[in-house]
């Protein structure tokens, strides 16, 4: 990256540190983890979702290995991480399909979020389900556009 970017910019490169990037309306891309993460509706009671490993062009084979054994890790089966995740996206369906509620809550740590540069962010070490919230804004306001979300 040195010789491509200059150390100036590389350094800026590497320092960014983003765990999951949202890619509106249901990929995620987790640049550590060398990953992308893609949740399909199928229909209104089945979701499809993908998850795929990739390999950084020019990175050495040892931060390949590494991340494809992470990868391994979070993905399988018998782990709570997308265990836990694919529980709980299925709990949501399973309750919107009933007659409790017509609500989804993501309300954890509403009211906490701070803005800087015009731009809202999570409170920094929370928990916090802005963007979500933000997520689901958009929506109801594309959905409710003059177009019909056409």
């Amino acid at each position: 990256m040195y010789e491509a970017y200059g150390e100036e910019q590389a350094e800026e490169i590497l320092g960014v540190n983003l765990h999951h990037v949202l890619v509106y309306p249901c990929l995620s891309v987790q640049p550590p983890l060398q990953q992308l993460r893609a949740v399909r509706p199928l229909g209104p009671d089945r979701t499809l979702t993908e998850i795929w490993h990739f390999r950084l062009k020019d990175a050495p084979e040892v931060i390949y290995q590494r991340a494809l054994g992470y990868y391994y890790l979070v993905n399988s089966p018998s782990t709570m991480v997308n265990a836990d995740d694919l529980f709980n996206w299925w709990k949501v369906q399973h309750e919107l399909n009933s007659n409790a509620s017509d609500w989804v809550s993501f309300h954890r740590n509403a009211g906490f979020d701070v803005v800087e540069d015009d731009v809202r962010k999570s409170t920094p070490g929370s928990m916090s389900e802005m963007p979500m919230r933000h997520m689901m804004q958009v929506w109801k306001n594309y959905m409710a556009s003059n177009d019909g979300g056409k």
